[in-house]
C-alpha cells in the first residue's frame, strides 16, 4: 500500500488521478503459473494505455438516471441509448447465486476420492470462496473423467 501512494505521488498524480488508476488496477497482475497461455484482455498493454489516458471527466457523465450508472458513463455508451433505462441502477453483487454455488463445493466425492480434499475439513469449511475453488475443481475433474482421464 504504501509503495502504491509513494508511486502515486512520484508521478504527480492528483487523488482523482490516483483514484482512476487504482480503480482500473486494483491489484499486482500476476505471472502466469505454468506452460498454458492465459490472457487479460482488460490488462493488455494497449487497451491499458488507452484507459489512462481518457480524461477523468470523461469518465463521468451527469445525465445518466444513477449514480452507478454515471460512474460507468463509458461502458453505458456502449449501449443503444435506448437501453440505458433498463440496465441496473446499482452494483450488482450476485451473493445468493454465489452462496448457492459455494454450497455446491460441500459436496465434491471426486474430489474426496482423489484424496485431494480433507472430507473432515470440508464438512466444517465456512468460507465462500474456499468452496468455490473447491466446486470448480470438482466440475473441471468431473469433465476429464467424462473424456476418460485418469485420476489415480
Amino acid at each position: 500500500m504504501d509503495g502504491t501512494v509513494a508511486a502515486h505521488a512520484s508521478a504527480g498524480r492528483t487523488w482523482a488521478q490516483a483514484d482512476a488508476r487504482d480503480a482500473l488496477l486494483p491489484r499486482e497482475i500476476i505471472p502466469p503459473a505454468g506452460r498454458v497461455a492465459e490472457a487479460s484482455p482488460f490488462l493488455h498493454a494497449g487497451f491499458l494505455a488507452a484507459a489512462l489516458a481518457l480524461p477523468i471527466g470523461d469518465r463521468y457523465h451527469p445525465g445518466l438516471p444513477s449514480a452507478y450508472q454515471r460512474c460507468k458513463a463509458q461502458v453505458v455508451r456502449l449501449l443503444p441509448s435506448g437501453t440505458v433505462h433498463a440496465l441496473p441502477q446499482r452494483k450488482q453483487y450476485f451473493t445468493a447465486a454465489l452462496g448457492l454455488q459455494a454450497e455446491t463445493g460441500r459436496k465434491a466425492p471426486i474430489c474426496v476420492e482423489a484424496g485431494l480434499i480433507d472430507p473432515a475439513a470440508l464438512a466444517i469449511e465456512r468460507d465462500a470462496a474456499v468452496l468455490l475453488v473447491v466446486a470448480a475443481i470438482e466440475r473441471w475433474l468431473a469433465g476429464a473423467l467424462e473424456h476418460g482421464a485418469d485420476l489415480r
